[in-house]
């Protein structure tokens, strides 16, 4: 890995992510040269409690010193924060069945004694989501949703963790938060997903064996 460089990984849920940021923790400064940037239902409240800024407000000399940012919050563009660096964005993709049936099956449920049925659970999420993760990628966006902030607010005072999320996500569709009907909308997205991936350094599929050896190629990376 060349200093020149800045890495960028656009983490999909539940693609291998996971694994590539334990390499990442294991082999490089946490907050100073490997950048995680997390789950988007923090609210700013409990950034604050925990003494989280985000990288786009640090200074400049502790964004220089990043050499790989990675995160469901990454999104093009964030290279500008850390000038005279190369940036090399990367993702990995995979089966959009697999992926929600393994979303739905490593949720943890907690104590709850309902658990919703797959179905149930499905009909609460965006549909199309890899294509709209990666449309709002392009677009710039940390998220890939715009959640009022009173519903913020309410997930982080009310306790029942994944239920709680999808009881959340299920009233924000009903108010047509997460995806439109019309044909423009879904086509805008396809080509915003396109062009995004087609910009990046280094696009992988998780069911391919030949791509799973970017683990062994950006795992060690020289201090």
């Amino acid at each position: 890995m060349n200093r020149e460089y800045l890495y960028i990984f656009l983490h999909l849920q539940r693609s291998g992510g996971t694994t590539i940021n334990g390499h990442f923790y294991k082999n490089l400064k946490p907050e100073e040269e490997f950048i995680h940037v997390g789950s988007p239902w923090r609210t700013e409240k409990q950034k604050k409690k925990e003494k989280i800024i985000d990288f786009e407000k640090r200074s400049l000399n502790e964004r220089k010193k990043a050499k790989v940012i990675s995160g469901h919050l990454a999104y093009y563009g964030i290279h500008q924060f850390v000038p005279n660096k190369i940036p090399r964005y990367f993702t990995l993709i995979r089966d959009p069945a697999d992926r929600l049936a393994s979303h739905y099956n490593g949720r943890n449920w907690e104590s709850t004694k309902k658990i919703p049925s797959f179905e149930e659970w499905y009909k609460a999420r965006r549909k199309n989501e890899t294509t709209h993760f990666y449309s709002s990628k392009f677009k710039g966006m940390r998220g890939t949703m715009k959640t009022p902030s009173l519903l913020l607010r309410i997930n982080s005072s009310i306790p029942g963790g994944e239920k709680r999320i999808w009881i959340l996500k299920s009233i924000l569709k009903k108010f047509n938060y997460f995806h439109s009907k019309n044909k423009e909308f879904y086509l805008e997205e396809f080509k915003n997903a396109k062009n995004l991936l087609d910009l990046c350094w280094f696009v992988g599929i998780l069911e391919l064996d030949e791509d799973k050896n970017i683990y062994f190629q950006i795992h060690r990376p020289p201090r």
